[in-house]
């Protein structure tokens, strides 16, 4: 019942050290072979995919060569962990998988949607973007990342 709003808040945003996932600062992790795949839905009524891709730039600015151990892909249309009217269905398991095993880092993921029975495009790493470039606009081969 003391908790006063006007000096108190700044007090609980100590914890956030230990309470929120917001450090970019990798070194043990990335020292350790840890790869790391982010994928976001660009529709995601709970977390902002813009903020997401903030954080992910800031950790490519706080971390040298960021790209050997980190990538970060948008889905368009995508909801929180699926759902939605875009892409919403992809694989990243077997992608960090073949990076961390085998050293293929992903430049994209072949991104389906489940309400669009046929639609794959390919998700790109970021900053690239799936770009249209003829053809069946249901088949991720018509699509490059650039």
């Amino acid at each position: 019942m003391s908790f006063d709003f006007d000096k108190d808040v700044e007090r609980t945003f100590e914890t956030a050290a230990i309470n929120d996932a917001i450090s970019t600062k990798l070194d043990s992790f990335r020292a350790n072979g840890g790869k790391l795949i982010i994928v976001t839905g660009v529709s995601d009524p709970v977390f902002s995919a813009m903020d997401q891709r903030d954080w992910f730039k800031k950790l490519v600015g706080t971390n040298v060569n960021a790209d050997e151990f980190a990538r970060f892909f948008a889905l368009p249309g995508m909801n929180h962990c699926g759902g939605g009217n875009g892409i919403d269905d992809v694989d990243p398991l077997s992608a960090l998988e073949a990076w961390r095993e085998q050293g293929a880092a992903p430049s994209s993921l072949l991104g389906k949607s489940t309400s669009r029975a046929g639609k794959q495009i390919p998700i790109c790493a970021y900053p690239k973007v799936a770009t249209y470039v003829g053809g069946d606009e249901n088949n991720a081969s018509s699509f490059e990342c650039r």
